[in-house]
Formats: C-alpha cells, structure tokens, sequence
C-alpha cells in the first residue's frame, strides 16, 4: 500500500513538471492575443517569455504549481497557477477612459521634451541576457505642454538584428507613479539594423499630455525573432554554454537632472534608486 502512495505521489509531481503550453484569448470575442508578457517565478529564477502573433507560448521547462502572470495593453492583470501542462488562459479588457480636452489650442506649434541624446555619449544599455520581459518607464511632467499632442517617440537603441518593440504610455499618478493607460493598444514596431536612433511616429494615435505628466514605457519582448543564440564558456565549468541575447536594447544615459524611472517585472512597478540616469528617450510633441 505504502509503494502505490509512493508511485501516485511521483506521477502527480512529475505532471507538475516539464513543458508547459498555452495559448491566450479575449475573454469576450474570443480572438487570439499577441505578444502578451508572462512572468513565472519562484525562489530561486525569474523568467519569462511572450506569446507569439498567434496568441500561442511556450515554456521548455516549467514547475507548474508556481504561479504565472499575464499582461497585455488594454488587458486586466492575470495571475493564476497552471492546473496542467496545457493552459489557455483569457483575459478581460480594461475599459477605455481616454483623456479628452476641450481646451482651444493656438495654430499649430511644436515642443521637445527629454534627453538630447544625439549629442550625447550612453554609458551603458539595458540587459539583453535575461529571458524575463519587463517594462522600463521613464517620467515625463507636463509642465508647459500640458494637452500637447505627442508627435513622434524616438528612442536610442543597441540593435544586432531586425526585432520587434512595443511602447505603452501610462498616466502618470499624483505621486509620480505609472497609473492608467493613455492609449489602451499595443504600438508594436519593427526596430531595424544598422542606426542607433529611431524615431516612431504616434501623431494618427492623437494621445494628449495630462495635467500630472506621463511615462513612455518600453516593453522588453521575450520572442525568437528578437533573440541571438551564442556559444560561449562557462568559466566555471569550462564547458560550452548557449547563451541567449534578446534586442533592442535600451541605452542608458548620464544626466544632471533628477529623473524618476520604474520598472514592472512580474507584476510590480519598480522604482529605481538612481536619478541621475536617463532611458534613452526623447518626444517631439505638437499642438
């Protein structure tokens, strides 16, 4: 009796273990989602990945009675702990509650807002190593250009091959942390080779600045067309190890003003502990 209770014991945890599958829906149409970060921890990793153009993902190895978390533009945060190596998972959308002015603007003018880091030298860009997607967010106040329109998002990058970004921008609250979405969709680009500065136009998205300032998040996406796969040393073993590196890469960047920067990493805002750096980030804006 004991060996059966043995042998069902082993067979529930080895079900527990292994690959784990899924893909992810609307809730309420029912349509395939894309590009959805997934975050899987526990005491010892943290990883991720991202759900492909046809709403699928994949982890290769997985303890399935942690717990994973889904987030998607526009979409609730999920969390839930997989009952199975196949998990279809479907998310509610979030309703809209876009900012609307009323103000009378002036003929047209343009502003700048941000780092001017074509004449600068970056000090260093963001990890491109770590299978975990993350969103870096950096904080931009009103100031004169409250109920501006953004025009154009231009970004300095480290790129080693054609890859796919995604960009959120978040109300900022009144104590300065992200808060709701200003526009509740994905704005996924295509980030070529061979420039390090990219300028993405978002005039057509008509996204206007809030009284209490924003944050441009840049979302890190774990998918295979963004990865390069390396063979180096592990110094420690002497063997050879596959090391992943997953692109763009933001640059960081050395400035004299106070700057506030979060992170969302496994379903958490992050506030940075230094100021003084900078997300290579800069907006053109218009009204």
């Amino acid at each position: 009796m004991r060996v059966i209770v043995i042998l069902i014991f082993l067979l529930v945890s080895n079900s527990l273990k292994g690959q784990l599958s899924g893909s992810i829906y609307d809730k309420d149409n029912g349509e395939k989602l894309s590009f959805v970060n997934i975050w899987y921890s526990n005491d010892e990793v943290r990883l991720g990945t991202t759900s492909d153009e046809t709403g699928s993902f994949k982890f290769s190895e997985l303890d399935t009675s942690r717990f994973l978390t889904f987030n998607k533009v526009g979409y609730e945060v999920l969390t839930l702990k997989p009952v199975s190596n196949i998990c279809d998972v479907y998310l509610n959308k979030i309703k809209e509650n876009r900012l609307q002015t009323t103000e009378e603007l002036d003929e047209p003018r343009r502003g700048r807002m941000g780092i001017d880091f074509e004449n600068l030298t970056s000090i260093v860009s963001l990890s491109t190593t770590k299978s975990e997607p993350t969103i870096n967010a950096q904080y931009f106040a009103a100031d004169e250009f409250h109920s501006y329109q953004l025009d154009k998002i231009n970004l300095s990058l480290k790129n080693k091959k054609k890859s796919l970004i995604n960009i959120r921008i978040y109300e900022a609250t009144e104590d300065q942390k992200p808060g709701n979405l200003l526009y509740f969709k994905d704005i996924i680009r295509t980030i070529s080779v061979g420039k390090e500065v990219h300028k993405i136009n978002v005039k057509d998205l008509d996204i206007r600045i809030p009284e209490n300032g924003f944050f441009i998040g840049i979302e890190k996406l774990i998918l295979d067309q963004n990865k390069i796969s390396l063979e180096e040393t592990d110094f420690n073993t002497n063997q050879e190890v596959t090391v992943n590196e997953y692109y763009p890469s933001l640059k960081l960047y050395k400035n004299d003003n106070s700057n506030i920067i979060f992170s969302y990493i496994n379903g958490d805002w992050r506030k940075w502990n230094k100021s003084d750096l900078s997300l290579g980030i800069n907006l053109t804006l218009k009204r």
